[in-house]
C-alpha cells in the first residue's frame, strides 16, 4: 500500500474533518516507514491534539436559539436526565469546545432499553492540516465539507446496555436542523427486518408527527418532550419517506419529503 493510500484510507474514517485513535494507531507505523516522517508526525500530531481536548463545562445557560424553541430545555433538569459517563463519550467530546452538562435531558425510552438523551455543546471539531489532505487522490486542496453542523448543537445520543456490551450512537442538529426537519434518523436493515427505529427531534408547537414510508400505513407518533419516537416499516430502495408535522389542533404545520435521507421537499 502507497503512503498517499494509507492516509487516503485513513481519512475516509473522518466525520467533520476529525480522525479516529484507531486510525492513527492502524496508520503510524506504515508512515513512519513510508520514507516521510516529518510529514506523517505532523498530521498525527494534529490528530492526537483533537484527541486530548477536553471541552469546557459551562454552567451558563444554554444558548438561546436552543431554548427558544426547545421546551425540554426550559424545564428544570430530574435524576432521570443524568446521562451514564459512557453514552456522554459517545459524542466524541474532543469535537466540542464547549458543553453544558445542566443541560442534558433523557428524550425517551425505546426498545431494548434503548435510552436517547439530548447534550447540547459547541460543536467545533479541529481540522486536519492542509498538507493532510493534499495526500488524497484527486484532493481539492481543501478539507472535505463537514457533514454535520458546527456551532450550538442539540445532539441526541442513542445509548443502550446490553449483556453483550454498550451501543452508542450520538445525532447533532442545529437549531436550524430542527426547524426545518432535518433532525431525524431512520436507519434502513435488512430486507427481512419489517420495523426499524425512526425518531424526530422538532421545535414547540408540534404536537405528533405522522410518518409514511412508501405505500405503507401511515404512522402516527405523539410528540413528548420535543421528541418523537417510534418503529416504522422499514425503507425498501426508491421509497418516499414523507414525515408530516401537526399542532395539537390538528393543523398541518409542515410537511418533509425524501429519499433515504435525502430531502426532496419541504412544505
Amino acid at each position: 500500500m502507497t503512503y498517499a493510500s494509507i492516509v487516503h484510507a485513513c481519512l475516509k474514517t473522518t466525520v467533520a474533518g476529525g480522525v479516529t485513535l484507531v486510525c492513527l494507531a492502524a496508520t503510524l507505523a506504515p508512515l513512519a516507514s513510508a520514507g516521510k516522517p516529518s510529514l506523517a508526525e505532523a498530521c498525527f500530531n494534529a490528530i492526537d491534539r483533537q484527541q486530548r481536548r477536553h471541552p469546557r463545562e459551562l454552567k451558563t445557560a444554554p444558548p438561546a436559539a436552543l431554548t427558544s424553541i426547545l421546551g425540554v430545555l426550559r424545564r428544570p433538569a430530574t435524576p432521570a436526565d443524568r446521562i451514564p459517563a459512557t453514552a456522554l463519550r459517545a459524542t466524541n467530546p474532543s469535537d466540542y469546545r464547549a458543553i453544558w452538562p445542566r443541560a442534558t435531558r433523557l428524550l425517551g425510552v425505546g426498545p431494548h432499553r434503548t435510552h436517547y438523551y439530548l447534550v447540547v455543546g459547541d460543536l467545533s471539531p479541529q481540522a486536519l492540516p492542509i498538507p493532510c489532505f493534499k495526500l488524497q487522490p484527486h484532493h481539492s486542496g481543501r478539507p472535505p465539507k463537514p457533514s454535520v453542523p458546527f456551532g450550538d448543537v442539540a445532539t441526541v445520543v442513542q445509548y443502550s446496555s446490553t449483556p453483550t456490551g454498550e451501543d452508542t450512537g450520538d445525532f447533532p442538529y442545529a437549531s436550524s436542523w430542527i426547524s426545518a426537519g432535518r433532525a431525524t434518523l431512520f436507519e434502513p436493515a435488512e430486507p427481512e427486518t419489517a420495523l426499524v427505529p425512526y425518531f424526530a427531534l422538532v421545535p414547540d408547537g408540534v404536537a405528533s408527527v405522522a410518518v409514511t414510508v412508501g405505500s405503507n400505513p401511515t404512522t402516527r407518533i405523539p410528540v413528548t418532550e420535543n421528541f418523537a419516537l417510534a418503529q416504522i416499516p422499514n425503507p425498501r430502495e426508491g421509497d418516499t419517506i414523507v414525515q408530516q408535522w401537526y399542532g395539537a389542533d390538528g393543523t398541518l404545520i409542515k410537511t418533509v419529503t425524501e429519499k433515504l435521507g435525502v430531502i426532496i421537499s419541504t412544505g
